[in-house]
């Protein structure tokens, strides 16, 4: 095994087992995740009644999908793992916070 050829990211562990991470994506970005992988492991699963599509990622570390959660906000919801989507709600409650400082 190549952990350098096989590395989807700079966060990527080495010799740590992936895991399944799912995420939704909004309508006026899918388009974008069908063009392109921006993970070697990105699957497109369906999409659902409400027009999102969900995508699963395999990582090894939370903070890659937080880094994509944060880069395609709004339009991209942590579905799983709960841990990575329980850090993506306080970063927002934290934003909310320092926004409020300055209302």
């Amino acid at each position: 095994e190549n952990f350098i050829c096989q590395s989807q990211t700079l966060l990527e562990g080495y010799k740590v087992p992936s895991y399944e991470a799912i995420v939704a994506i909004s309508p006026d970005v899918e388009k974008f995740f069908r063009q392109k992988s921006f993970l070697r492991s990105q699957q497109v699963l369906e999409t659902l009644p409400n027009g999102w599509t969900k995508i699963s990622y395999q990582i090894t570390h939370n903070a890659i999908i937080l880094m994509f959660a944060r880069r395609w906000f709004p339009d991209m919801v942590i579905l799983e793992p709960q841990e990575a989507k329980d850090e993506m709600d306080h970063i927002l409650e934290v934003f909310n916070q320092n926004k409020a400082d300055f209302i």
